[in-house]
């Protein structure tokens, strides 16, 4: 879908020396990629402690038995 923007020339070139990426097209998927995740963690983080009864597990590694 195309659509016009407006910029802030100064933001956009802060950002393109930032990440090296000079592409707008890519600079602007990872950003909205980046804000939905920032959105989601935010909400998951908020649901700390409303959930009754919930157990928290512990993250590990699964251990490749050929590697032990």
């Amino acid at each position: 879908m195309k659509t016009t923007l407006l910029l802030d020339d100064k933001l956009l070139e802060r950002v393109r020396e930032e990440t090296g990426i000079q592409e707008k097209t890519l600079l602007i998927h990872m950003g909205l990629e980046a804000l939905l995740e920032k959105i989601s963690r935010e909400r998951l983080m908020n649901l700390y402690g409303k959930i009754p009864k919930a157990k928290v597990n512990n993250r590990r590694r699964r251990v490749n038995a050929s590697t032990r």
